[in-house]
């Protein structure tokens, strides 16, 4: 045995040991720092003339601008469903023989309406000698005037959306 181990016993050999381990720790913790340092100044000096405060200034007002870029869109978009409402577009139309002695469906009724049920219904009524088309203001889902069969089942079409 050493004459050094001889006289600390076995504590010495376990301290000399944790010590060699920590000194080992240390000299890698150095190695990291060393790095991380050479990272962060990189990071620091920025891209080439401009340094990192500048860059995060610049960032920072691209993102304001975004925001109120989105905002900006948003009071669109909410303008836009609010006029989508508004819009015909919930179709029914209905083919059929309007006289006994003309056939192939060539008479129609034809209901157009917005998500409120506000619109018009057009008729077109197909005979030998001519044709007759006919207006109806639709509100609410309702005539003020009586409808057809034909017209009432465009209407109904309409109303559901199909």
């Amino acid at each position: 045995m050493p004459p050094w181990l001889e006289r600390t016993g076995p504590l010495g050999l376990v301290l000399t040991v944790l010590s060699s381990l920590l000194l080992v720790a240390v000299l890698l913790q150095a190695a990291r720092l060393r790095d991380v340092r050479r990272r962060f100044n990189a990071l620091a000096a920025g891209r080439g003339d401009r340094p990192l405060e500048a860059l995060l200034d610049h960032h920072l007002a691209r993102i304001a601008a975004v925001e109120q870029q989105v905002q900006a869109a948003q009071a669109g978009l909410g303008q836009l469903q609010q006029d989508l409402r508004r819009t015909l577009r919930k179709v029914g139309l209905v083919r059929f023989d309007a006289f006994g002695d003309v056939s192939g469906e060539v008479s129609f009724a034809l209901a157009v309406l917005n998500e409120d049920d506000q619109g018009w219904l057009l008729s077109s009524l197909y005979h030998r000698d001519g044709s007759t088309v006919y207006a109806k203001p639709i509100t609410q889902g309702r005539a003020r005037v009586p409808l057809s069969d034909e017209e009432q089942a465009a209407l109904d079409s309409a109303r559901r959306g199909t």
